[in-house]
């Protein structure tokens, strides 16, 4: 398999997104808005291609690095959502509930065997069932893989700023790929491997997905305004008190005190002749 610029790009935009999102969770140390359920669907789908590297024969060493790169920054995400402390206790798994394993992953298990079936009865396919049946797997759960994430973006009125650019820059992966995919069937003849058409049907499916995110994100960066998705949120970020999800042993507070004043109270002490009132005021009170 050769690469091409489309390819190049197409990995270098899931590489930003994958970095913007450690950024994010280590800077805000929250994952709040954050769904671990689309990590682990991107772990599945990377462990599956990264096993078709038993079987491949590549003419550079930079798929096989890519695909590694990919695998361990989403088991890098993952330990930090599950088990960093202080991050783990954001996670919000009440409203990231989207059942992944029963809608998405074992479906998309069944679809691939049965296009290894297809393949081996068709004779289309000479190569190692496991890895035919793994690969056609891989695409399919890669397909759907941000259902989980968007589904949860749309639970909040306002999205922060650098989970917005993650899953734009995901997006922007997508977009790549699928003329990669177009790049390869025009010019290496790949239009008559069914796993081709796998691929490109499961791409062109996830397009789909990014189309409504696509149009907010462009609208909210020509107007100069917050990201919404939609409008259809129940909360924000803002109505959301991280700090109530921590756990006792985390004393650290992710919104300062002295931001208590701008929700319309008045600390003591705040404003002196609110002060002096009140000490007038309260020996008639008394009396």
């Amino acid at each position: 398999m050769s690469m091409n610029i489309y390819q190049l790009i197409g990995d270098i935009c899931k590489l930003l997104s994958l970095l913007i999102l450690i950024c994010r969770l280590v800077t805000a140390r929250n994952a709040q808005g954050i769904s671990v359920r689309t990590q682990e669907i991107y772990l599945i789908a990377a462990l599956s291609r990264c096993a078709a590297l038993l079987d491949e024969h590549y003419n550079s060493l930079y798929i096989p690095i890519m695909k590694v790169a990919y695998l361990a920054l989403h088991v890098f995400v993952i330990l930090l959502m599950r088990c960093n402390r202080q991050i783990s206790s954001t996670y919000d798994q009440q409203h990231d509930n989207f059942n992944h394993w029963k809608f998405i992953v074992l479906p998309c298990t069944l679809l691939g065997w049965l296009n290894f079936q297809f393949c081996t009865s068709q004779r289309t396919c000479y190569r190692f069932a496991l890895i035919v049946f793994l690969e056609g797997v891989s695409f399919l759960l890669e397909s759907v893989a941000m259902v989980p994430q968007l589904s949860l973006l749309r639970k909040f009125r306002v999205v922060e700023n650098l989970t917005g650019e993650y899953v734009f820059f995901m997006g922007l992966h997508l977009i790549f790929y699928i003329a990669n995919w177009i790049y390869l069937a025009r010019h290496e003849n790949r239009h008559s491997n069914p796993m081709f058409c796998v691929g490109i049907m499961g791409r062109t499916s996830e397009s789909l997905l990014f189309v409504d995110f696509f149009y907010y994100w462009v609208i909210s960066k020509m107007r100069g305004t917050e990201l919404s998705y939609g409008g259809e949120g129940d909360f924000e970020y803002y109505d959301c008190d991280v700090n109530e999800l921590r756990n006792y042993e985390n004393s650290t507070p992710l919104i300062d005190s002295s931001a208590i004043s701008m929700r319309g109270e008045t600390e003591p002490g705040g404003n002196e002749e609110t002060d002096a009132a009140l000490g007038n005021i309260m020996p008639v009170v008394s009396a």
